[in-house]
Protein backbone atom coordinates (compact mmCIF):
# COMPACT_ATOMS: atom_id res chain seq x y z
CA UNK A 1 0.00 0.00 0.00
CA UNK A 2 1.37 3.35 -0.94
CA UNK A 3 2.12 6.43 1.66
CA UNK A 4 -0.76 8.61 -1.08
CA UNK A 5 -3.15 5.53 -0.27
CA UNK A 6 -2.72 5.43 3.52
CA UNK A 7 -3.15 9.16 4.04
CA UNK A 8 -6.13 9.10 2.09
CA UNK A 9 -7.24 6.05 4.53
CA UNK A 10 -5.88 7.94 7.67
CA UNK A 11 -8.11 11.38 6.39
CA UNK A 12 -10.96 9.32 6.00
CA UNK A 13 -11.14 7.61 9.22
CA UNK A 14 -10.67 11.19 10.89
CA UNK A 15 -13.17 12.80 8.86
CA UNK A 16 -15.59 10.10 10.54
CA UNK A 17 -14.53 10.23 13.77
CA UNK A 18 -14.51 13.88 14.25
CA UNK A 19 -17.82 14.05 12.10
CA UNK A 20 -19.35 11.58 14.86
CA UNK A 21 -18.45 13.34 17.54
CA UNK A 22 -20.14 16.95 16.11
CA UNK A 23 -23.40 14.65 15.30
CA UNK A 24 -23.41 13.39 19.19
CA UNK A 25 -22.65 17.28 19.99
CA UNK A 26 -25.39 18.54 18.12
CA UNK A 27 -27.92 15.94 19.81
CA UNK A 28 -26.98 16.19 22.81
CA UNK A 29 -26.27 19.48 23.84
CA UNK A 30 -27.96 21.91 21.18
CA UNK A 31 -31.11 19.48 20.55
CA UNK A 32 -31.22 16.59 22.39
CA UNK A 33 -33.75 13.89 20.87
CA UNK A 34 -35.01 13.16 24.75
CA UNK A 35 -35.97 16.14 27.16
CA UNK A 36 -37.60 17.19 30.27
CA UNK A 37 -40.67 19.88 30.68
CA UNK A 38 -38.80 19.80 34.15
CA UNK A 39 -35.10 19.56 33.75
CA UNK A 40 -34.65 23.41 34.28
CA UNK A 41 -33.46 23.64 30.54
CA UNK A 42 -34.24 25.24 27.56
CA UNK A 43 -33.94 22.37 24.83
CA UNK A 44 -35.34 20.24 22.82
CA UNK A 45 -38.51 21.99 20.83
CA UNK A 46 -38.91 24.71 24.12
CA UNK A 47 -39.54 28.37 23.33
CA UNK A 48 -38.05 29.36 27.22
CA UNK A 49 -37.08 27.44 29.87
CA UNK A 50 -38.96 24.18 30.10
CA UNK A 51 -42.05 25.70 28.29
CA UNK A 52 -43.37 26.66 25.06
CA UNK A 53 -43.06 24.04 22.34
CA UNK A 54 -44.38 20.92 23.23
CA UNK A 55 -44.54 21.92 27.01
CA UNK A 56 -47.03 24.56 28.37
CA UNK A 57 -47.46 27.67 27.06
CA UNK A 58 -44.58 30.20 28.57
CA UNK A 59 -47.63 33.25 29.45
CA UNK A 60 -49.34 30.24 31.54
CA UNK A 61 -46.08 29.15 33.19
CA UNK A 62 -45.87 32.28 34.59
CA UNK A 63 -49.64 32.61 35.28
CA UNK A 64 -51.10 32.79 38.87
CA UNK A 65 -53.05 29.83 40.83
CA UNK A 66 -56.85 29.69 41.68
CA UNK A 67 -57.51 30.62 44.42
CA UNK A 68 -60.28 29.51 47.05
CA UNK A 69 -61.91 33.12 47.13
CA UNK A 70 -64.46 32.31 49.42
CA UNK A 71 -63.91 29.66 52.52
CA UNK A 72 -66.63 26.48 52.53
CA UNK A 73 -69.94 27.96 54.70
CA UNK A 74 -71.82 25.05 56.23
CA UNK A 75 -75.63 25.52 55.57
CA UNK A 76 -77.97 23.39 57.19
CA UNK A 77 -81.72 22.56 57.14
CA UNK A 78 -84.19 21.66 60.07
CA UNK A 79 -83.58 17.80 59.08
CA UNK A 80 -80.08 18.49 59.52
CA UNK A 81 -78.55 17.97 55.99
CA UNK A 82 -75.87 19.92 54.89
CA UNK A 83 -75.04 21.53 52.18
CA UNK A 84 -71.85 23.87 51.44
CA UNK A 85 -70.84 26.88 48.91
CA UNK A 86 -67.38 27.99 48.60
CA UNK A 87 -66.04 30.40 45.58
CA UNK A 88 -63.12 29.91 43.09
CA UNK A 89 -61.01 32.73 41.39
CA UNK A 90 -59.06 32.82 38.11
CA UNK A 91 -57.40 35.95 38.14
CA UNK A 92 -55.92 34.97 35.04
CA UNK A 93 -56.79 37.00 32.30
CA UNK A 94 -55.70 34.63 28.92
CA UNK A 95 -56.71 31.37 30.42
CA UNK A 96 -59.46 29.38 31.15
CA UNK A 97 -59.73 26.47 33.58
CA UNK A 98 -61.79 24.62 31.53
CA UNK A 99 -61.94 21.71 34.29
CA UNK A 100 -61.17 22.36 38.22
CA UNK A 101 -60.49 18.55 40.51
CA UNK A 102 -61.46 19.41 43.83
CA UNK A 103 -61.80 17.49 47.06
CA UNK A 104 -63.60 18.60 50.03
CA UNK A 105 -62.22 17.49 53.43
CA UNK A 106 -65.33 17.31 56.20
CA UNK A 107 -63.86 17.33 60.00
CA UNK A 108 -65.64 15.76 62.48
CA UNK A 109 -65.78 17.54 66.16
CA UNK A 110 -62.90 14.57 66.90
CA UNK A 111 -60.43 16.34 64.64
CA UNK A 112 -60.43 13.93 62.08
CA UNK A 113 -61.72 13.49 58.93
CA UNK A 114 -65.04 11.56 58.23
CA UNK A 115 -66.13 12.54 55.06
CA UNK A 116 -64.79 13.03 51.80
CA UNK A 117 -66.75 14.24 48.55
CA UNK A 118 -65.45 15.39 45.29
CA UNK A 119 -66.46 17.20 42.18
CA UNK A 120 -65.04 18.93 39.30
CA UNK A 121 -66.24 22.33 37.69
CA UNK A 122 -64.58 24.77 35.62
CA UNK A 123 -63.77 28.16 36.23
CA UNK A 124 -62.70 30.31 33.18
CA UNK A 125 -60.68 33.71 32.96
CA UNK A 126 -61.02 36.35 35.14
CA UNK A 127 -64.10 34.79 36.93
CA UNK A 128 -65.11 33.85 40.23
CA UNK A 129 -67.47 30.90 40.68
CA UNK A 130 -69.40 29.85 43.94
CA UNK A 131 -69.35 26.08 43.73
CA UNK A 132 -72.70 24.23 45.36
CA UNK A 133 -71.95 20.97 47.04
CA UNK A 134 -74.97 18.35 47.79
CA UNK A 135 -75.15 15.04 48.69
CA UNK A 136 -73.27 14.90 51.61
CA UNK A 137 -73.50 12.11 54.35
CA UNK A 138 -72.93 13.69 57.59
CA UNK A 139 -74.97 15.31 59.26
CA UNK A 140 -74.32 19.37 60.18
CA UNK A 141 -74.41 19.15 63.71
CA UNK A 142 -71.24 16.63 63.45
CA UNK A 143 -69.08 18.98 61.75
CA UNK A 144 -66.61 20.82 62.97
CA UNK A 145 -65.08 22.33 59.74
CA UNK A 146 -64.29 21.94 55.69
CA UNK A 147 -60.94 22.39 54.15
CA UNK A 148 -61.09 22.70 50.13
CA UNK A 149 -57.85 21.14 47.94
CA UNK A 150 -58.12 21.90 44.19
CA UNK A 151 -56.44 18.94 42.17
CA UNK A 152 -55.84 18.79 38.60
CA UNK A 153 -56.59 22.26 36.69
CA UNK A 154 -57.18 21.70 32.65
CA UNK A 155 -56.11 25.04 31.21
CA UNK A 156 -57.07 26.58 27.64
CA UNK A 157 -55.97 29.70 26.50
CA UNK A 158 -58.77 32.17 25.95
CA UNK A 159 -58.03 32.67 22.45
CA UNK A 160 -58.77 28.48 21.94
CA UNK A 161 -62.27 28.92 23.26
CA UNK A 162 -65.19 31.45 22.10
CA UNK A 163 -67.86 30.80 24.78
CA UNK A 164 -71.28 31.83 24.60
CA UNK A 165 -72.45 35.17 27.17
CA UNK A 166 -75.49 34.24 29.51
CA UNK A 167 -77.03 36.87 31.66
CA UNK A 168 -79.27 36.92 34.32
CA UNK A 169 -82.52 39.48 34.06
CA UNK A 170 -83.38 41.21 36.59
CA UNK A 171 -87.11 40.50 37.19
CA UNK A 172 -85.84 37.75 39.71
CA UNK A 173 -88.55 36.87 42.52
CA UNK A 174 -88.39 34.93 45.34
CA UNK A 175 -91.81 33.12 46.47
CA UNK A 176 -92.65 31.74 49.25
CA UNK A 177 -96.00 29.26 48.80
CA UNK A 178 -97.69 27.24 51.30
CA UNK A 179 -94.89 26.87 52.67
CA UNK A 180 -92.84 25.94 49.72
CA UNK A 181 -89.24 28.33 48.53
CA UNK A 182 -88.81 28.61 45.37
CA UNK A 183 -86.79 31.96 43.33
CA UNK A 184 -87.86 32.63 39.56
CA UNK A 185 -86.26 34.49 36.70
CA UNK A 186 -85.34 34.94 33.14
CA UNK A 187 -81.65 34.26 31.89
CA UNK A 188 -80.85 35.23 28.16
CA UNK A 189 -78.12 34.27 25.84
CA UNK A 190 -76.53 37.64 24.60
CA UNK A 191 -74.31 35.75 21.66
CA UNK A 192 -74.64 33.83 18.79
CA UNK A 193 -74.11 30.50 20.12
CA UNK A 194 -75.77 27.75 21.51
CA UNK A 195 -75.18 27.26 25.21
CA UNK A 196 -74.58 23.20 26.01
CA UNK A 197 -75.27 23.51 29.90
CA UNK A 198 -75.93 26.50 32.10
CA UNK A 199 -75.40 26.01 35.96
CA UNK A 200 -77.71 28.33 37.97
CA UNK A 201 -76.76 29.25 41.35
CA UNK A 202 -79.43 31.45 43.44
CA UNK A 203 -78.05 32.59 47.27
CA UNK A 204 -81.27 33.66 49.61
CA UNK A 205 -79.86 36.60 51.86
CA UNK A 206 -81.35 38.13 55.36
CA UNK A 207 -81.83 41.73 55.62
CA UNK A 208 -78.33 42.33 56.82
CA UNK A 209 -77.25 40.67 53.37
CA UNK A 210 -75.78 37.36 54.98
CA UNK A 211 -76.11 34.29 53.76
CA UNK A 212 -79.56 32.08 54.53
CA UNK A 213 -79.14 29.04 52.10
CA UNK A 214 -78.08 28.25 48.71
CA UNK A 215 -79.78 26.55 45.64
CA UNK A 216 -78.92 25.04 42.07
CA UNK A 217 -80.37 23.98 38.94
CA UNK A 218 -78.99 23.16 35.79
CA UNK A 219 -80.35 24.71 32.68
CA UNK A 220 -79.53 22.62 28.95
CA UNK A 221 -79.54 23.71 25.09
CA UNK A 222 -79.63 27.28 25.55
CA UNK A 223 -80.40 28.31 21.36
CA UNK A 224 -78.56 31.66 20.11
CA UNK A 225 -80.52 34.73 21.72
CA UNK A 226 -82.61 32.32 23.42
CA UNK A 227 -84.78 33.94 27.08
CA UNK A 228 -85.01 30.76 29.01
CA UNK A 229 -87.52 31.09 32.29
CA UNK A 230 -85.62 29.16 35.49
CA UNK A 231 -86.80 27.95 38.68
CA UNK A 232 -84.96 27.13 42.05
CA UNK A 233 -86.69 24.77 44.53
CA UNK A 234 -85.30 25.16 48.01
CA UNK A 235 -86.38 22.80 51.26
CA UNK A 236 -89.24 23.58 53.20
CA UNK A 237 -87.46 24.95 56.18
CA UNK A 238 -89.60 27.21 58.52
CA UNK A 239 -85.84 28.66 59.69
CA UNK A 240 -84.83 29.38 55.79
CA UNK A 241 -88.58 31.31 54.99
CA UNK A 242 -89.21 33.45 58.23
CA UNK A 243 -85.39 34.71 57.96
CA UNK A 244 -84.86 35.34 54.03
CA UNK A 245 -85.19 38.90 52.64
CA UNK A 246 -87.19 38.32 49.19
CA UNK A 247 -86.13 40.99 47.52
CA UNK A 248 -82.00 40.09 48.96
CA UNK A 249 -81.50 36.91 46.48
CA UNK A 250 -78.32 36.77 43.95
CA UNK A 251 -78.55 34.53 41.38
CA UNK A 252 -75.37 33.63 38.94
CA UNK A 253 -75.26 32.38 36.00
CA UNK A 254 -72.13 30.04 35.07
CA UNK A 255 -71.28 28.32 31.46
CA UNK A 256 -70.08 24.77 31.37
Amino acid sequence: MTRFVKQILYGMFYCIVFASLGFAFYKVIIFPSTFSCFDGKMNGTESGVDCGGDCNDCALKASESLRISEKPEIFSTESGRAFVLFEITNPNSYFHASRVDYSMDIYGVSGYVIETVSGSDAVFASEQRFIYVDGIKTLSKNIDKINVNLGEIAWQATKEIILPEITVLKNIETVIENGALKVTGFIKNQSSLSAEEVRLIAILKNSFGEKIFPGQTLISNIAPFEERQFTILFPRDEYISKNIDVKATEVFAYRK
